[in-house]
């Protein structure tokens, strides 16, 4: 933090003009720790005049940071339309987060005009680069033929993607592509995989998918104890519904084996995978979980 702040600082003497205006890289930086209260209070206010400062410098991540700022209303008001600007201007930069972002903004019309055919491109484009949620994106829009012809044998080879990637939407996507025989022959103990892989991450209904495989064997042989732990997670992280479930389940269970069910719960931490090409900054509220 404190070598970002030095690095960031504007400084005297140090350029034929007599005034060096800071190292872009250390101010995007410094606006991401700020920004998001790591390693220092959060200040949004500052964090936006750091992205600005690097931005004028061209700086790809600090354009791409402005255009979170400007969407979601950080330390400036939400302006939709120079969120699109500075994801353009990022995304050309080669910013592959800013294709997706931008996708997003075609896709909910918002700062643009709804247009589904150049929201999906751009999930394309940002695919093609690797970037996971764009490879869950095309997905979905090849599952609901949204910008493009429904395809479910290319929903589900995009989903497959995505998921190998660690991609935990597309993880629960995909499992449930394998439970209902949807673009792919039907299997059971593929979805039981891959719904234990994105409930693993920390998803709730693919938590609450595979306390319900291991309720009614699934895929997986029936074990009411490790039903019992993701049905409680599911139910702790806010899934609505369970309590019922959970309860019928434990009605079931011997006292020792309700007490291990319940430490199994206890005991868990999340692991979701971080996206390689995805920039730090909050949560997007659009991503869109698969049936």
């Amino acid at each position: 933090m404190r070598l970002y702040k030095q690095a960031a600082m504007p400084r005297r003497d140090m350029d034929e003009k007599g005034y060096m205006p800071g190292h872009a890289f250390a101010q995007n930086n410094l606006g991401c720790l700020l920004r998001d209260g790591r390693g220092a209070k959060r200040n949004l206010t500052e964090a936006l005049r750091l992205f600005r400062r690097a931005a004028q410098r061209k700086n790809p991540h600090a354009l791409h940071n402005l255009g979170v700022m400007y969407e979601f209303g950080l330390g400036v008001k939400s302006n939709g339309q120079a969120a699109v600007q500075y994801y353009h201007q990022a995304a050309r930069e080669g910013v592959v987060q800013a294709w997706v972002n931008l996708g997003m903004m075609f896709d909910q019309g918002s700062g643009v005009p709804v247009d589904h055919p150049q929201a999906f491109r751009l999930y394309m484009e940002g695919a093609k680069a690797g970037h996971a949620m764009a490879m869950h994106n095309v997905a979905v829009a090849y599952r609901d033929g949204r910008g493009v012809k429904q395809d479910w044998v290319m929903a589900y080879e995009w989903y497959r993607q995505a998921s190998e990637k660690g991609n935990a939407y597309a993880q629960a996507s995909l499992a449930w592509l394998y439970e209902t025989g949807k673009g792919v022959e039907q299997n059971d103990a593929a979805a039981a995989k891959w719904n234990r892989a994105a409930a693993e991450q920390g998803l709730t209904v693919a938590q609450l998918n595979l306390g319900l495989f291991y309720y009614n064997a699934v895929g997986v042989p029936m074990d009411l104890v490790r039903a019992h732990k993701w049905l409680a997670l599911a139910e702790q992280f806010g899934h609505q519904g369970v309590a019922k479930l959970r309860e019928d389940v434990e009605t079931k269970l011997k006292p020792n084996e309700l007490l291990r069910a319940q430490r199994m719960a206890e005991e868990f931490d999340a692991a979701p995978v971080i996206e390689e090409f995805t920039v730090p900054g909050p949560a997007r509220p659009r991503e869109t979980a698969g049936p």
